[in-house]
Parts: structure tokens; sequence; C-alpha cells
């Protein structure tokens, strides 16, 4: 005591205490009012972070347990320093009537959280245990549809989100996601207003998070389909960058762009990064080895296609580039026995029907452009003249008269499809780019196909 009353207490210290002292119902207040505050943070920040908020979600934060502990005690002080009797008689009560008190309590929670009065640890612990199982389900399912997304699986990606939205009406990751699957479906139906879908687009990017590159993909697919391709090779790029170069559906996009343009040297590179990061995907496989295909290394086109064909052997797409590089290395054997595999597929009436088979093939032309054969008929029309190719080719399996009789056969099996001179000028573009690479490659086979031409009107 001696030594403090030695102490000399600065003025400044002593005018900040005194005002401390004469003010410090007003300062509890503040005090209490910012605590009120941050609960309130407290309360947004969990009503954001959580899908299906409650007010049990909400007290469960760890900091809102600690604040109410603070804000009771500053009332408990601030009720002391006003009322100091009325503090004590109030205290005497409830250390009297401890027990009335805490059952009162007690009944009072059970009322408001809905929790039967013989409520065990047990059933808190079963429930504990149902709501972590349940939050593991919607993450799991949440997390899978945003892969598949990712790689434009969106008919399975919607499965996925609509099975969040099953158990969890009001979760925001799952109704983003089934927003992304409309958007996507929308930018390929052909009837959408571009502007409105563009406005969509943009209001997409604007709320997505930084690291999200999908809208990225989508803009890139708006550019490709109603501008040019060429026009979405930024979006995609910014796709690629935001993804460390891990995303599929960009990947293949520039592939598929720069293929377009005739450039195998950047197509092909892009083409593996999409395979490697979804090595099951059969539309990536088959873009890799019709990219090989068309830059004339068949042997590589051969094993990436019968991969390919592993996956899904009624993947009709396929069979063109896989036989038409077994007749281009002089195969013509696995080249024909390919094609019978592909003619016999699709006349089955089940295959048709497959996503797979529904999506446009494109040819290249002699002018070097190239075509898109955008209906089945279409397809089929080339596939019967592309059979009827190999067949006209002679070896010693098949004589002349054989293989001349096969292919006025598959001929007319074409011929006897429903469709406009246009359209079979189109498809004979493309055969005719054919046989030229035919000619290039093996010359053995130049008169035949040129006999083919002109019995078969191509130019």
């Amino acid at each position: 005591m001696r030594i403090l009353n030695k102490i000399k207490i600065p003025d400044s210290l002593t005018k900040i205490l005194n005002f401390i002292a004469y003010n410090r119902l007003f300062l509890f207040a503040l005090i209490i009012l910012s605590c009120c505050l941050y609960i309130i943070k407290v309360l947004v920040e969990v009503a954001l972070k959580e899908s299906d908020f409650t007010f049990q979600s909400f007290i469960s934060d760890h900091r809102v347990f600690f604040l109410v502990l603070i804000v009771i005690l500053l009332l408990f002080v601030s009720f002391q320093l006003i009322c100091p009797t009325k503090c004590n008689q109030t205290l005497s009560f409830i250390t009297t009537n401890w027990i009335v008190f805490s059952v009162t309590v007690l009944f009072l929670g059970c009322l408001y959280y809905n929790i039967p009065p013989l409520y065990t640890l047990d059933d808190a612990r079963f429930n504990h245990q149902q709501e972590i199982l349940k939050r593991n389900y919607i993450d799991f399912h949440n997390d899978l549809g945003t892969k598949l997304l990712n790689v434009r699986q969106i008919s399975a990606a919607t499965d996925e989100f609509q099975k969040v939205l099953n158990v969890s009406k009001l979760d925001q990751k799952a109704t983003n996601g089934l927003f992304e699957c409309d958007v996507f479906r929308l930018i390929w139906n052909k009837s959408t207003d571009p502007e409105i879908l563009y406005m969509q687009l943009n209001e997409l990017k604007n709320k997505a998070n930084k690291d999200d590159a999908l809208p990225f993909i989508y803009l890139g697919d708006f550019a490709f389909l109603h501008e040019s391709p060429l026009d979405a090779i930024p979006y995609y790029k910014k796709a690629m960058n935001i993804t460390h170069n891990e995303s599929a559906a960009a990947a293949e996009s520039l592939g598929t762009i720069y293929s377009q343009e005739n450039k195998p040297d950047k197509a092909i590179p892009y083409y593996y990064i999409a395979t490697n990061i979804s090595k099951w995907n059969m539309i990536y496989r088959n873009n890799l080895a019709y990219e090989h295909y068309d830059n004339g290394d068949y042997g590589t086109a051969i094993y990436y296609y019968n991969n390919t064909k592993i996956l899904d052997p009624n993947y009709l797409d396929l069979y063109i580039g896989l036989s038409n590089s077994y007749r281009l290395i002089g195969d013509l054997k696995n080249a024909r026995e390919n094609q019978k595999q592909q003619i016999d597929s699709m006349e089955n009436n089940g295959t048709k029907d497959l996503s797979n088979n529904n999506r446009n093939f494109s040819g290249r032309t002699n002018s070097g452009k190239v075509v898109d054969l955008d209906t089945y008929d279409l397809k089929k029309y080339y596939y019967y003249y592309n059979i009827a190719l190999t067949y006209y080719l002679s070896d010693k399996d098949h004589p002349v008269e054989d293989h001349v009789e096969k292919a006025d056969y598959y001929v007319n099996q074409a011929n006897a499809l429903q469709l406009d001179q246009n359209s079979k000028l189109k498809v004979k573009d493309i055969v005719s780019f054919d046989i030229k690479r035919l000619q290039e490659k093996r010359s053995e086979y130049r008169n035949e196909t040129n006999e083919f031409k002109n019995k078969y009107g191509i130019k």
C-alpha cells in the first residue's frame, strides 16, 4: 500500500478514469449494443452459409454463445450498479428457488425447441448423426453434379441436383446447379432469343464466384453458336486459366475450334487435356481419335477409336474414322467388318435413341470446309455410301463381281432414304474428299475409286 501511495497517477489517466466512472452506464450500454450488432452480423453470415437456415443453426454458432454470455454479464453488472438492492433480492430469490427456476427454464427450452421432456442423449446423438448423414449426402450429390456439369453431362448433372432438392428444397448450390443446367440447354436450343440468353449469361457470370469457370464456358458456347468459333476462344482460355488447365469442357471446345480451323498442332494437345481429365468420356476420346485420323496418323487414330469402341460399341460415329483409317492403311477386311458392325447397329431401332447418336457429325470437303450432318438420316446416307466405297475396292478376299454387287446394294439403301437433293450433295461432297484422300495415300485404288465416282454421281 505504501508503494501504491507513492505512485503518482498522471492527470490525463485520472481524467479518463473519472470519465469512465461518471459514464459507466452509457459505456455498458454501448458495449451491449456493439455485442448485439455483432450478433446480427453473425446471424446474417449463418443465414447466407446455411441453405436450411433455422434459429437453432444460428445459436449453435459458438460466437453467439459467448456473446450472449457477455451481454447477460454486462446487463447484470448494469443492474447491480443501478439497483443494487433489487439485484441482491433477485439473486437471493434465484438461489432459494433454484430447483423451480431450473425446471421452468428446462420446460421453456423443450417447448421452444419442440423437444419431448423425456428426450434422451441417445435421441440427441441419433438426430445429430442423421443431420451429419444428410449433410454428407447433400455435399456428395452437389459435388458430383458440379463435376458432371463441367464435362457437359447435363442430364446426369440435373439428376444429381434434383436428388439434393428432394431432401433439402432450399439448398442454394443445387438450385444454382439446376439453373446452370437449364442455361446450357437454352444455349444449344436454336429457338432461344440470343439477347435474353446473353443477359442471363452475364447475370450468371456476375453472381458466380471468382474461381467458377462455368460462366465463361457458357459465354464461349454462346459466342461459338451466335458469333464465330474464333470469338469463343478468349472465353474458353479464361476458363482454362481459372481452373489451371483442369476444365475438360473448355479444353475440348478449344480442340474443336482448332480442328475446324485445320490446326491439328493446336487441337491435339487440347484434346489430350480433355481426355486426361475425363478419361471415360466417349465424345472426347472420339474427337482425339478423329484429329489423329484427320492429321494422317492412322495407327494412333485406330488405337483411340478402338478404345472408344470398348466403352460403347453402339456409338455409330466412331466407326467412320475407324473404318476409314483401316481403309487408308490398306486393311480392307477390318474396314468392312467395322462398317458392317456400324450398319447392323444403325438398323437396330434402339440405337437411334441413344443421345450420342443424335449429335452432329462433321466431315471435311474438297473445298476445305467442314460440313455438319445434323440429322440421323443424313448420317445414315453417309454410312451407306462409305461402306459401298469400301466394298467397291477389290482385294484377294473379294472378287470384282462380289464387291460391285455389295456396293450397289448399299447405294440403293442410301437412295431409299427420303432426302432432298441438296442434302444428298452435301454428303457426296464428304465422300468425294474421302476418295481424294484415299487416292493420295493409296494409288492402287485410283482406278476403282474413279469408277465409283462416275458410277454413283460423285464429283
